[in-house]
């Protein structure tokens, strides 16, 4: 669970250093994500697209061959890789590592 915290803040570090708005807004589903802006100069909201040109991007992190990946790019490998693609990552976040009986989460 906190490779995967890192990971994620990591991509909205990276996407608010880029975007120059005046507020970034997550909506983070067991799913999908979305990501909006509020910028300077500009009136309304705009929703993020991924690098597949879609507004929802699965919420997936993977990590193979020392690389991570987030959302399409995780989904991608998932057929493949499926012991590397961790999903509903949502769903992990604030629980202990160890489940009730004591194995890992």
């Amino acid at each position: 669970a906190g490779r995967l915290l890192a990971c994620l803040a990591l991509v909205l570090a990276c996407l608010a250093g880029l975007c120059h708005c005046k507020l970034l807004a997550m909506d983070m589903g067991s799913d999908t994500t979305k990501i909006a802006l509020v910028r300077p100069g500009r009136g309304g909201i705009t929703l993020v697209t991924n690098e597949m040109s879609k507004r929802k991007t699965p919420t997936k992190v993977a990590f193979n061959n020392g690389a991570r990946l987030f959302g399409e790019s995780a989904a991608g490998i998932e057929q493949r890789y499926p012991h590397k693609v961790f999903s509903r990552v949502r769903d992990a976040l604030g629980k202990s590592m160890e489940g009730e009986r004591g194995d890992a989460v």
